[in-house]
């Protein structure tokens, strides 16, 4: 296979993990800074082993300033977005996951996508650490999140929903994605701006290890 430092286009595979989150405690600057020199070493060996970059990020980030520029240097080959794709494909390099896991069905994709992703990237507060919508974490359980919302909060015709196999059931809590799966990098914001994507994702597809560091590139909010 092509050395990393020569491929045009690098395969870029748009992923959303549409995943619900959680107020956690904020991750350090400095703990994001020391899982992101110690990811370093997972990109130095798909660079030995001559493999494709596959860069994987939330349809989301179409909407960004940085996608145009960055597409032109890519092939998107997934996205739940922008293509019609359902699978998550095999031997993805990259993958920029943004959401935390709410749901069954969440769980079980987010399995998969770090079962075939060499490196996945935590991908704005929300993945990094749950954000607003783990504030139902404050509730104890999906139980009294169903009943508020469902019968508490209704009219009379009001009841709870449970469509095994099609509507995927609640976790007791919304979990960032690092408490589910390894996370090799961070990258926070809300969402990341355009200016932190390209900082992130360029040296990626030259086959280089992004250096962020300072207020700008790490942030959170």
């Amino acid at each position: 296979m092509p050395d990393l430092n020569g491929i045009v286009p690098v395969l870029f595979a748009l992923f959303g993990v549409v995943l619900g989150l959680v107020l956690r405690s904020v991750i350090a600057a400095a703990s994001i800074r020391a899982a992101n020199r110690k990811a370093a070493a997972i990109l130095e060996e798909a660079r030995q082993q001559q493999s494709t970059l596959v860069i994987s990020a939330k349809g989301e980030i179409s909407r960004l300033r940085a996608e145009a520029e960055l597409a032109q240097q890519a092939d998107i080959v997934y996205s739940p977005v922008a293509s019609d794709r359902k699978d998550y494909p095999e031997a993805v390099d990259i993958c920029l996951v943004e959401g935390g896991v709410a749901n069954t069905d969440n769980l079980a994709l987010i399995q998969q996508v770090r079962a075939n992703t060499r490196v996945l990237v935590s991908f704005g507060d929300c993945a990094v650490t749950a954000n607003i919508p783990g504030m139902r974490n404050m509730l104890q359980g999906a139980d009294p999140v169903l009943r508020r919302a469902y019968l508490e909060l209704a009219d009379d015709s009001g009841q709870r929903p449970h469509a095994p196999g099609i509507v995927p059931e609640l976790l007791e809590r919304v979990l960032p994605v690092h408490e589910v799966v390894p996370v090799d990098l961070y990258l926070p914001g809300c969402p990341p701006s355009a200016s932190r994507i390209r900082a992130a994702v360029e040296p990626l597809l030259r086959g280089e290890w992004p250096e962020l560091s300072g207020p700008e590139l790490i942030r959170f909010g």
